[in-house]
């Protein structure tokens, strides 16, 4: 069962790499394997909640401990690894190389109001990562997204009409670079009225310990 596989990979994957294909189990893709291309719009095999039942019920088993870690970073709903990659790096504690960015909800439905169908022809809308309180969505712009991101004004329009007044898009350069991506979360953090101090320690060995296990 995909609870118990994920247990199992606890043991044999670096942390970042365990919580990744928890978003994978619990979401629309499945990462490549063997040089194959990954899959997209897939059933997810599990859920976050069923798998966090099922850790309660596994007592003492070797692995359990790290599973509940990992498990306080996956959300359902990713549609693609980048995404899910994304998420971690921005909401992984400072600690382990991320930024600390509260957990979004993931491509959750975003129902049209009357004035907003008519004008787009749209029941609804869905974006990759929402802080819904904070009227606030992150989209990646990749390859197979491309003419789902809110680059033309009626969508952002729209969007803004339903609640979601901000909407960032990244990119798989700014993913890659850090320089690029630290611009982008300061721009998450003051819309998600987020004013932390910056870290007195230096984590710039954990934080390339998580790109490069990621990116």
């Amino acid at each position: 069962r995909p609870e118990l596989a994920f247990v199992q990979a606890m043991r044999i994957l670096a942390f970042p790499a365990a919580v990744l294909t928890g978003f994978e189990i619990c979401g629309a893709f499945r990462m490549s394997v063997n040089n194959q291309p990954a899959l997209f719009q897939r059933s997810p095999l599990t859920t976050a909640a069923a798998i966090a039942d099922y850790l309660e019920q596994c007592g003492g088993m070797h692995g359990i401990v790290e599973a509940k870690h990992a498990m306080r970073y996956v959300r359902d709903g990713s549609e693609s690894p980048m995404e899910a990659k994304l998420v971690i790096l921005l909401c992984f504690p400072i600690s382990l190389g991320g930024y600390g960015i509260p957990l979004p909800v993931l491509n959750q439905t975003i129902p049209t109001t009357d004035a907003v169908r008519k004008a787009t022809g749209r029941a609804s809308f869905r974006c990759d990562l929402l802080w819904p309180q904070a009227g606030l969505a992150v989209e990646y712009d990749g390859a197979d997204h491309g003419e789902r991101i809110a680059d033309d004004s009626i969508r952002r329009t729209a969007l803004a009409e339903l609640g979601v007044h901000t909407v960032v898009t990244v990119t798989k350069r700014q993913m890659q670079n850090e320089a690029e991506l630290d611009l982008v979360v300061q721009r998450l953090k003051h819309c998600l009225g987020i004013n932390r101090r910056m870290p007195t320690c230096d984590w710039s060995a954990q934080r390339a310990v998580l790109r490069r296990t990621l990116l």
